[in-house]
C-alpha cells in the first residue's frame, strides 16, 4: 500500500505526464478552496522530516494584520491567494457600484457570493470582478516568487479549482509579481509559470503512478 498527500500525487502526476513533463526540479501550487503544494526535487517527491513538507500555502507572505487563514496565522499565501479569499474580497466589496454583476449572479445576497461565482464573471469580461481576480493573482505571484528564490525550479505548475476556473487572469499578474521579485530579477529569467495540464486528474494519475513505482 502506498499513501501520499493529495497535493504530492498531483504533482508527481504533472511532472510525469503533465505541464512539468520534461522539466527538472519543480514546484507545484495547487489553488483551490485553500493553497496546497508540491515540490518535486531529483525527481523525487520532497516531503520533509515529518511528511509535512511543501505546505506552500502557509508561507507567510503579508503583514499581521492581513487576512486570517484557517491555520490560524495572519496573512498565509492561503489566506491572500485561494478561491476563497476570491469570495472573500468580493463579498467585502460588495457595495461598490461595479459588483452589480457578481452580485446577480449570488440571487442580490452579497453574503452569497463565492469565488467561483467571481471567476465566472470574470471570464464573462466584467472588469470589477477581474480586478478581484487579478489582485488574488499578484499575491499568488509575491508566493511563487518566494518559492522560486528558495527552490531555484525549472518550472512552476499551478493547479486546482480556482485556477483552472480563472485561467491566465489569475497567472498573468502573478507573473509579473513574480517576475519583480525573485533574485536577480534584472538579468534572471522568470521560470515558466504554466497551468496545469491534467485537471482534476492529475493526482489520480500521480497516485497511480507512485504506486506501482514510476519514475
Amino acid at each position: 500500500m502506498v499513501i501520499d498527500n493529495d497535493a504530492n500525487v498531483a504533482a508527481w502526476g504533472e511532472a510525469l505526464y503533465g505541464a512539468g513533463k520534461g522539466y527538472g526540479d519543480q514546484i507545484m501550487v495547487t489553488v483551490g478552496t485553500g493553497v496546497g503544494g508540491g515540490i518535486i526535487i531529483g525527481g523525487q517527491i520532497y516531503r520533509g522530516v515529518h511528511g509535512i513538507g511543501a505546505e506552500l500555502g502557509h508561507m507567510i507572505v503579508a503583514a499581521e494584520d492581513a487576512a486570517v487563514c484557517p491555520c490560524g496565522n495572519h496573512g498565509c499565501l492561503e489566506a491572500m491567494a485561494s478561491g476563497n479569499s476570491i469570495g472573500r474580497r468580493a463579498r467585502d466589496r460588495a457595495s461598490e457600484p461595479g459588483a452589480t454583476a457578481v452580485l446577480e449572479r449570488a440571487g442580490r445576497d452579497g453574503a452569497a457570493i463565492t469565488g467561483e461565482l467571481v471567476g465566472e464573471a470574470a471570464k464573462a469580461g466584467d472588469v470589477w470582478a477581474r480586478a478581484i481576480v487579478e489582485e488574488t493573482g499578484h499575491w499568488l505571484g509575491i508566493g511563487i516568487a518566494n518559492f522560486i528564490n528558495i527552490f531555484d525550479p525549472s518550472v512552476v505548475i499551478v493547479a486546482g479549482g480556482a485556477a483552472t476556473g480563472t485561467g491566465e487572469l489569475l497567472l498573468a499578474p502573478a507573473r509579473v509579481a513574480a517576475a519583480g521579485l525573485i533574485i536577480g530579477h534584472a538579468w534572471r529569467k522568470l521560470p515558466p509559470i504554466l497551468l496545469a495540464a491534467l485537471g482534476y486528474d492529475a493526482g489520480l494519475v500521480g497516485a497511480a503512478a507512485l504506486a506501482r513505482g514510476a519514475t
